[in-house]
């Protein structure tokens, strides 16, 4: 049988109040989090965190939430601390790490556009559309990157648009000459198309799957090819990426 050393629940419902508020906060956008709890007599935060008061432990609340009610433990009949009954999950874009946490903190950005691993464990491909200790364990808040873009990495916050670069294609000939091309193509992080098609489908999750062969008459050079050009004629001979006939045929 479990029994309260703490009888008062006002405290906890005053609590429970403002951490709803700052979960429909969360909602609408607000990232800064600051969800504080009420401090049982005797039981006060050090650098954030309820530690042990004497002989009584304030809070055993684990990573990823915080304690409204410290001091509030449950205790079995041999008197060992067995849970308690003031944690609270840390809302949408913010975490705790160690235990017995007097609130949660917000999910931080890098200059790389990545929240950390404390928030989002979401891989490459993917961005964190609820960031946070709720979801840092799973896969729940990753969604795709949508074609034609792609991400790099774990944690990140969105995806990137897939560059195009124009690129000078140096083509055979026949004879000795050379002929050049200027071919727009993607980067490989987001194409992985072979020469003579053209990308359909350029993005980080969909790489190598839009591949379209290039239509009669027309050529691609090269791999991850934008598009395909037209066959040239040259003195009536069509050049080697478009025609390799021999003499008289």
């Amino acid at each position: 049988m479990l029994r309260s050393l703490v009888g008062s629940e006002m405290c906890i419902r005053d609590s429970l109040k403002i951490s709803m508020g700052a979960a429909a906060g969360s909602l609408l956008g607000i990232v800064q989090v600051q969800v504080f709890g009420c401090a049982v007599e005797g039981c006060e935060a050090t650098s954030g965190k309820y530690g042990h008061d004497g002989a009584r432990i304030c809070s055993v609340c684990p990573p990823g939430s915080y304690d409204i009610r410290p001091g509030s433990l449950m205790f079995n009949s041999g008197g060992v601390a067995g849970s308690s009954q003031s944690c609270v999950p840390c809302p949408a874009w913010s975490y705790s790490a160690g235990v017995g946490n007097q609130q949660c903190v917000s999910c931080g950005i890098s200059k790389q556009h990545r929240f950390g691993r404390e928030c989002s464990s979401c891989p490459r491909s993917k961005f964190s559309a609820s960031p946070g200790a709720a979801t840092v364990s799973h896969t729940d808040g990753c969604t795709t990157c949508p074609e034609s873009s792609y991400n790099t990495g774990q944690g990140n916050f969105g995806c990137t648009d897939c560059p195009v670069t124009p690129t000078l294609q140096i083509l055979g000939s026949h004879d000795s000459s050379s002929r050049q091309l200027t071919v727009d193509k993607f980067g490989p992080e987001c194409s992985s198309c072979p020469p003579d098609t053209r990308d359909t489908a350029p993005g980080g999750a969909t790489r190598g799957r839009g591949c379209a062969r290039c239509e009669l008459y027309t050529f691609s050079p090269g791999w991850r090819n934008k598009e395909c050009h037209n066959c040239t004629v040259t003195d009536g001979v069509y050049g080697p990426e478009c025609s390799s006939c021999p003499p008289n045929t």
